[in-house]
């Protein structure tokens, strides 16, 4: 693995293709990929699928 840091112009693109991701996610799709997360809050999934869970304002 290489200590040179990711471009900040390629991280910019991975949060956008993410942010795609989960608005195409559908709200069993997202609640299911939560629960195969193991839910720790540090975790950047768990996180990402929390917020638009939230977002959505579904029940887990």
């Amino acid at each position: 693995m290489s200590d040179d840091p990711m471009p900040a112009a390629a991280i910019v693109g991975m949060q956008r293709e993410i942010s795609v991701l989960l608005a195409e996610a559908t709200d069993t799709d997202l609640v299911k990929a939560h629960q195969e997360t193991d839910g720790e809050a540090g975790e950047l999934d768990a996180k990402a699928l929390l917020a638009e869970i939230e977002r959505r304002n579904l029940n887990i």
